[in-house]
């Protein structure tokens, strides 16, 4: 009989929901603007860096479990980066929100170029984050060959060696990224036109507070002009 979860456990996988769905938004906007096409490899280590601590990249990652892996606890901080980012990417992947390439070279044929694996390496180890990770930020070190069994009888024993991997937004994902921004801009229009309309009252106020003390003052003024002019009038009399 599986225990149910208590009112603590509950609110607390509402908002590792909330805050995943939160970080996969911010990346689909950081890609729709300017970034439609990520390519990782050790040369972009930077954009690695900039993604992992703009996005807080750790702690979605850790939400999704990944990082028990002992794999991941043995890497050095490097690789750890290019993990957190792999992981994250793959939120957006898995909805076809982005595709991705994976591209490796074979050993004994280097003049046919790079090869996209994507999608064929379900049976071998190349297909986990942290082997990616580590080829990327070292390059040439991770290479594979695939079983005797997985190849075809005619297929030449060919060992692939990670050069890079490549996201791009796709046409869904464009079109997502495009709602969300209308959103935030309608958001922002409302906000500002509330502050505008805010600002207007206040200001509508204060003249409407200028206006009743410049009348009282000319009240008083007036009051004390008749007053002088009684007092002269009364001197006049006086003096007669």
């Amino acid at each position: 009989m599986k225990e149910k979860l208590t009112n603590i456990q509950q609110e607390q996988v509402l908002n590792a929901g909330s805050k995943r769905a939160e970080t996969e938004r911010a990346l689909l906007s950081f890609l729709f603007n300017g970034f439609s096409n990520i390519v990782l490899d050790k040369s972009n280590y930077h954009l690695v860096c900039l993604m992992d601590e703009l996005f807080e990249l750790e702690s979605y990652a850790q939400m999704t479990g990944e990082l028990v892996d002992q794999k991941y606890t043995e890497s050095s901080l490097e690789i750890q980066k290019y993990s957190h980012v792999l992981i994250a990417l793959n939120g957006l992947h898995t909805r076809s929100l982005i595709e991705r390439k994976i591209y490796f070279s074979k050993d004994h044929m280097p003049e046919d170029g790079f090869c996209d694996l994507e999608g064929k390496l379900d049976d071998v180890e190349a297909y986990s984050y942290f082997w990616l990770a580590r080829g990327l930020h070292i390059p040439q070190s991770q290479s594979f060959m695939y079983p005797e069994h997985l190849r075809s009888p005619q297929s030449h024993p060919t060992t692939f060696i990670l050069e890079r991997i490549e996201f791009q937004l796709t046409t869904k994902g464009f079109d997502v990224a495009l709602k969300l921004q209308e959103h935030n801009d309608n958001d922002a229009r409302f906000n500002s036109q509330k502050e505008l309309t805010e600002a207007a009252v206040k200001a509508s106020q204060s003249s409407a507070k200028t206006a009743r003390i410049a009348l009282w003052a000319a009240i008083f003024i007036a009051i004390g002009s008749m007053g002088n002019l009684f007092l002269s009038i009364y001197k006049y009399c006086v003096q007669l």
